[in-house]
């Protein structure tokens, strides 16, 4: 990871805390983030730390093929818009996870072909439509904000 951030990295930013971040990820998604991190760096190693920096909190949202259009969607932006645009889609990897959640959501309801099936993804829009921060809470930050939760925090990976 090193070899790759190298030219991003700096007597302040080092990929010590990216790298001890995806210790804790398996085996099968440390190796999804080198590879792509590594090919982002070829054309902008700013965008390849953001990506590495981010890609845990987005490891615990999505899985590898979410993932993977997370980090297309990023570097497409920063083939049409720029690296601004870009890094912030990195930085929104919550949002990009809610997103993909609805999306899929609507995907099941249109393709139901019973009414039950059509309502199966309600829940998840209301909770997405009007308790969206509650909810990110939950999942990302494992706290409850109104306090009234026990989460579980997983068990800790040691490396």
């Amino acid at each position: 990871m090193d070899v790759y951030l190298d030219p991003a990295l700096s007597s302040r930013r080092t990929a010590t805390g990216p790298a001890s971040e995806l210790a804790a990820c398996s085996v099968r998604e440390q190796r999804f983030v080198l590879h792509w991190g590594a090919v982002i760096a070829r054309d902008n190693a700013e965008l390849a730390y953001q990506f590495t920096a981010f890609a845990p909190r987005g490891l615990r949202l999505m899985d590898l093929d979410a993932m993977e259009s997370w980090l297309l969607y990023a570097m497409d932006l920063y083939d049409k818009k720029g690296q601004v645009p870009a890094i912030r889609a990195f930085q929104d990897v919550e949002g990009f996870a809610a997103n993909m959640q609805e999306r899929l959501a609507g995907i099941v309801q249109r393709m139901s072909l019973c009414g039950l099936g059509q309502g199966a993804p309600n829940p998840i829009f209301s909770t997405l439509r009007y308790f969206r921060d509650e909810y990110m809470a939950h999942i990302v930050d494992k706290v409850c904000p109104a306090g009234v939760c026990t989460i579980e925090q997983p068990a800790e990976v040691v490396a």
